[in-house]
């Protein structure tokens, strides 16, 4: 077999750095190099043939030297500068086992169980917690493997597990999922963790999709109601809203200027009488434009005012948005109108 078929082939996904990542490395690579038949090299069972079989010899050591780059390939250049002088892929593999692994594996243990007990979703997706969760509990499988041979006591020991797995999973979820995560703890029995991710996911998905659709259908309230972010006491003239204290329906709209319905008993109507109790202006409630919307009367004034080529008198009007016209056109109308009473 041509070397060059696999001396540049990656064995790892990431390249060994040190201790740090010396367990993920090293299953990487086995799994890796078991896949091309090749595990022999590095567990010492694929022994090399005796020199004076030179066909056999040959192809041995041309397999070995493969291998041997594959794994020399598989570290940084610091670490690769300690192991790239050894005759075989066998003493390479072994050589790296001693640096890096850590012998008593309690610390190891210790430090991916707590690790695994302070992870919690702080806001993230589902799916980057729960793998998160997931790799350190298949590092912990890998260097703390079940001793027990029994096979009941190893369903046992397998449940117990997977029970405590599901509670670190669930209790590191965002406070938003708390009806899903009693809904899981109500089980019976316990689902195992995969079960129980896909119950949350579920109801995420769920709540997310309630929550666009609130704001979706908020949004549309808010513009159907003329909503225009801080200025929210603006008014359509064309659908003058109802004032809360008002208990009589509000007076529709018409092409002439309403009475007045405040009696005077003849005298003078005083300052207070005249000030309006919805926008404040000096009219009545009734004559009050920002409420009922300005009168047909008063556009066609206006239209006739532009059309007109006499001189007017100039006039200071209001700009306050219920529309007020100056003090003159507002007699004119009135005269033209019938109407008896002031609309400011």
């Amino acid at each position: 077999m041509a070397g060059d078929k696999f001396e540049n082939f990656q064995i790892a996904p990431e390249k060994l750095t040190g201790r740090v990542n010396y367990d993920s490395w090293a299953h990487a690579a086995r799994m890796t190099i078991a896949s091309k038949k090749k595990l022999g090299y590095i567990t010492g069972t694929k022994k090399a043939p005796k020199q004076e079989d030179v066909d056999a010899y040959e192809d041995w050591e041309e397999e070995n030297c493969t291998v041997q780059t594959w794994l020399l390939n598989a570290m940084e250049k610091h670490v690769r500068a300690l192991f790239d002088r050894l005759a075989t892929a066998k003493a390479i593999w072994n050589a790296v086992e001693k640096t890096y692994s850590v012998g008593n594996n309690s610390s190891k243990i210790y430090e991916l169980t707590k690790r695994s007990v302070n992870t919690v979703q702080a806001g993230r997706t589902l799916e980057a917690y729960y793998e998160e969760l997931q790799i350190i509990w298949q590092e912990l499988d890998s260097i703390n493997p079940p001793q027990i041979k029994n096979e009941i006591d190893l369903c046992t020991h397998l449940v117990t597990v997977t029970n405590f797995r599901v509670y670190i999973f669930l209790a590191g979820l965002d406070s938003h999922l708390d009806a899903a995560r009693a809904y899981v703890l109500r089980s019976d029995p316990l689902p195992d963790v995969l079960e129980t991710y896909a119950m949350i996911c579920e109801e995420d998905v769920r709540l997310k999709t309630m929550w666009s659709e609130e704001k979706t259908s908020g949004s549309a309230m808010a513009a159907r109601k003329g909503f225009q972010g801080p200025d929210r006491d603006r008014t359509s003239f064309a659908h003058p809203p109802k004032p809360a204290f008002a208990s009589k329906p509000v007076i529709e709209r018409s092409s002439a200027p309403l009475q007045s319905s405040v009696k005077h008993n003849g005298s003078s109507p005083t300052k207070d009488e005249h000030k309006c109790t919805y926008c404040g202006k000096n009219h009545t409630i009734d004559k009050c434009w920002k409420l009922h919307g300005r009168p047909a009367w008063a556009d066609d004034l206006i239209a006739q005012k532009h059309r007109s080529s006499a001189a007017h008198v100039t006039t200071q009007t209001t700009g306050d948005e219920s529309g007020d016209v100056t003090t003159k056109e507002a007699k004119q109308g009135s005269s033209h109108s019938g109407g008896g009473g002031s609309w400011f």
